[in-house]
């Protein structure tokens, strides 16, 4: 059994036991006491990762897709935005308190650059 079964399996082993519980349903003669090991649960468990794996695949598509749209609403909104601080910045001035409420800091209240004193060469 496994010690942390919230992790998930490497691929590869993943796909050795797809390949062994295939070959589970080739053996003629298997018949374990168990029926927990049976062919039948074998089978049944192999539907049912596969199932669970297809889902998860619809559903990372799905995901992708969402993020997508995410993003590109994320860039209507910036640009959007851009050009509203750009209008505001051109109709009420660079000083002005309807640009200091969207954020952007008056010019007036800017701190001026310090000239640097040419060096003797």
């Amino acid at each position: 059994m496994a010690r942390n079964e919230s992790k998930r399996i490497s691929p590869p082993i993943l796909a050795a036991d797809e390949s062994a519980a295939a070959a589970v349903a080739q053996i003629a003669d298997y018949q374990p006491e168990r029926l927990q090991i049976g062919r039948e649960a074998v089978a049944a468990c192999l539907a049912d990762y596969r199932a669970a794996k297809q889902r998860e695949l619809d559903l990372e598509g799905d995901l992708d897709a969402a993020r997508d749209q995410t993003v590109g609403a994320a860039w209507k909104l910036h640009n959007l935005m851009l050009e509203v601080k750009a209008f505001v910045e051109y109709r009420y001035g660079s000083s002005s308190d309807e640009l200091q409420r969207l954020g952007i800091k008056k010019k007036s209240e800017r701190k001026s650059s310090a000239r640097r004193k040419p060096t003797a060469a």
